[in-house]
């Protein structure tokens, strides 16, 4: 047992004998007073002539030996799987972000990021939310997936039902590039919560450290992040590539081996070097 807790146990063990503390463990434990709280335990306990201990006391006895109570139930922690698309532009996020500059001044980021690789299509920042940029943004993804792969099949866009998003011209608009809009938690249970991570982590670990005081500096802030995000940073998710490799097929299998490989190499070369001598024997 851990010296701390054999400490406590001693300290608490001097108050109460060893015949108190298993008449405690019966109450506390026994599902005939699972009904009962502690404090009303502690005074049943003396009505009954069975124990005299101070409500402390009894709080200390059931820290200590962990004594749980007949009727806790431990809660099971679902792990949830949101939406996955099997390819690129099967299905694409769109929402916006609010960007609190100073007081009375805030700009907004808007983004559209693809299900199956991460890559952000295109990104906007804007003044205010309206149905006009995000056309724009949408426009901006759309050019981006051609340029990059020319897709031929329709693509679902997810949006949240704002008005920005949930109107006759943007309807007009998807038609029109062959998209489809899928309203979150309207037309399908999902959430829109990739893109919502996606702002978390701009903000988080990016925006709150700098200083942006004008629209032309948040404007080049989301260049630089959006662009690092899809070239740069490498994703555990995406097994050690980038957005834009995983979007572009760059991401092999063979590059996953090299990387294995140098993996193990390093492991290896630290090996060797701690059980090697820490220097020359000097000679005699």
């Amino acid at each position: 047992m851990p010296y701390k807790i054999t400490r406590k146990i001693q300290a608490v063990s001097s108050l109460c004998s060893e015949k108190e503390v298993q008449t405690m463990k019966k109450f506390v434990t026994s599902k005939k007073f699972a009904h009962i709280s502690i404090a009303s335990l502690h005074l049943l306990a003396q009505k009954m002539g069975e124990l005299f201990c101070s409500l402390d006391t009894w709080y200390k006895y059931v820290r200590t030996y962990e004594w749980n109570r007949p009727w806790k139930i431990e809660k099971i922690k679902e792990h949830k799987v949101g939406i996955r698309a099997q390819r690129p532009n099967e299905l694409w996020h769109i929402d916006v972000t609010v960007v609190k500059i100073r007081a009375g001044l805030k700009f907004y980021v808007q983004a559209i990021i693809d299900n199956f690789s991460r890559l952000v299509l295109a990104w906007n920042v804007t003044r205010e939310i309206n149905a006009k940029n995000t056309i724009e943004t949408l426009t901006r993804a759309k050019l981006k997936a051609t340029e990059l792969l020319n897709p031929t099949e329709k693509s679902q866009v997810m949006m949240d039902p704002g008005g920005e998003n949930n109107n006759k011209i943007v309807t007009a608009f998807l038609n029109s590039k062959n998209l489809t809009r899928v309203l979150a938690r309207v037309d399908v249970q999902f959430s829109n919560s990739m893109v919502e991570r996606l702002f978390r982590s701009l903000k988080n670990s990016f925006l709150y450290h700098q200083t942006i005081r004008t629209f032309t500096d948040l404007q080049r802030m989301a260049d630089f992040y959006f662009t690092q995000h899809n070239e740069i940073i490498p994703m555990l998710v995406l097994s050690g590539g980038t957005p834009k490799e995983i979007y572009i097929s760059e991401w092999t299998q063979e590059k996953k081996n090299l990387l294995k490989h140098h993996h193990h190499e390093a492991i290896l070369r630290r090996k060797n070097l701690s059980q090697s001598p820490a220097c020359r024997v000097c000679p005699i």
